[in-house]
């Protein structure tokens, strides 16, 4: 009985060896035929080499490779998603299945596979910075945020590092500690025009507008500005008075540019602080038009102002209306009520509306004390003026 059992592993073993000579001579053929481009042939042979022998995991590990160079993520996932290869093989695979699911936009299983990546290899930057990648998409802040600080501490000049950790403290009005990030990244390279222009946001959201334009100007004929380049620097050309460069960009900023609105406005502030006042109008207007934000009461502002100065009342109340509409506050409602009294010979429209204010629970004590004066003022001229019809 000793003697078969004997005789019966040396014939497993002899199949054994056998299998493992064949599949290495697979895998070797099937790595020529890759190397020769022959992607077909070469994962013909490895699927042969898997069916002759399944535990040929550097088979297994080859295909996925080839696949994954095809992008024909199926078969990646066929070849990698087995659990003894998963255990002997885990940190290739983990690697080569996070990056096919990112690239599926399969934000759950990836940062699945880069979470594991992390906690194999905590030293390795870029697999933190995968992690908050998928995190961000994800809409995890917080997590995106710890893992984009961590994969800067491991590597300060990982560009898109740099770039999706100074978007967050942006976000979150950190100014200090953008800018502190992004001039040294400068400093290390200065050629970089997308680290510039996240310096130039940085400063442009910190209403820094001279570093803006300083930035911005850098990056002329380097880069060709998208519309919101423009804007921005358009924007921030107006704040410094150089109004022609200011409607030069934000005339630009209008090609291409899916909602126009505010580039609208900000053209029309240039130009009336041109005197333009008539091409001021046809911007504002066409911020009205294409408003969507919560700032249209701003246009009709600026509007009623340029209708006052032009002493045109009725235009002046019509848009007066429109921002007490859009913004119901009790200070636009008392403007609306003084442009009112100022405009209409029938003082009943202005008493209603200074009667409206002073019903408000909220009033500005010296608004309302001149609300109430007039009020009563009013009361007592029709009072008269129907005392002198009647006699």
């Amino acid at each position: 009985m000793r003697y078969a059992v004997f005789i019966l592993y040396l014939f497993t073993l002899q199949v054994s060896e056998g299998q493992s000579v064949v599949s290495d001579s697979l895998l070797n053929l099937a790595s020529y035929q890759d190397q020769l481009g022959n992607t077909n042939d070469a994962i013909a042979s490895i699927d042969q080499c898997i069916e002759i022998d399944s535990l040929a995991y550097d088979c297994y590990m080859l295909g996925a490779k080839i696949a994954q160079r095809q992008g024909d993520f199926k078969k990646v996932k066929n070849y990698l998603l087995h659990d003894s290869l998963m255990y002997y093989r885990a940190s290739a695979c983990h690697r080569i299945l996070a990056n096919v699911y990112e690239q599926e936009g399969n934000t759950a299983k990836s940062g699945k596979y880069y979470k594991l990546l992390c906690d194999s290899f905590p030293d390795q930057a870029l697999y933190h910075r995968k992690l908050a990648q998928q995190y961000a998409k994800a809409g995890a802040v917080n997590s995106a945020f710890r893992e984009y600080g961590k994969a800067y501490q491991l590597n300060d000049k990982d560009v898109f590092t740099i770039l999706g950790l100074s978007e967050f403290l942006v976000k979150s009005k950190e100014y200090e500690k953008v800018d502190s990030i992004l001039n040294a990244a400068v400093a290390y390279d200065s050629t970089n025009v997308r680290i510039k222009h996240q310096l130039a946001i940085s400063k442009y959201r910190q209403q820094q507008y001279d570093s803006t334009c300083i930035v911005m100007k850098s990056l002329e004929g380097r880069i060709d500005f998208n519309p919101y380049q423009n804007k921005i620097y358009g924007y921030s050309l107006i704040q410094i008075d150089s109004l022609d460069d200011a409607i030069f960009y934000l005339e630009k900023s209008l090609q291409g540019e899916g909602n126009p609105e505010k580039a609208h406005y900000y053209l029309g502030i240039a130009y009336e602080e041109r005197d333009e006042l008539d091409n001021a109008k046809y911007h504002y207007d066409k911020a009205i038009e294409y408003a969507i934000s919560k700032d249209i009461d701003l246009y009709h502002r600026n509007l009623a102002a340029m209708a006052h100065d032009d002493n045109d009342g009725a235009e002046k109340i019509k848009h007066l209306k429109k921002v007490y509409e859009y913004e119901p506050s009790g200070r636009n409602l008392f403007q609306l009520a003084r442009a009112a009294d100022e405009y209409y010979a029938d003082k009943n429209v202005a008493k209603r509306y200074f009667q409206k204010y002073l019903n408000l629970n909220n009033q500005e004590p010296q608004l309302s004390t001149y609300a109430r004066d007039r009020v009563a003022t009013i009361k007592e001229y029709l009072h008269f003026k129907k005392s002198k019809s009647g006699s």
